[in-house]
């Protein structure tokens, strides 16, 4: 959990607040109810608060796999 911890608040310490538009600010509170739920699930032994991070985490991966071709052209 501590990988996938750190891995998550570098994703919010990347966040651009000045070009972003409101676009930043939904992410950050992505990442806190990520970094919420991998504590609870430190501290309840429930794996299905990672389960829950792990879903959030594989649909923005497609969505940056689907912005990637338009970002590079």
């Amino acid at each position: 959990m501590g990988r996938g911890r750190r891995i998550i608040e570098h994703f919010q310490s990347t966040l651009d607040y000045d070009n972003g538009g409101p676009v930043p600010n939904q992410l950050n509170d992505l990442y806190n109810f990520m970094l919420d739920s991998l504590t609870q699930s430190g501290l309840t032994h429930e794996t299905d608060y990672i389960h829950r991070v792990v879903e959030q985490l594989e649909i923005l991966l497609d969505g940056w796999r689907g912005a990637r071709p338009s970002v590079l052209s």
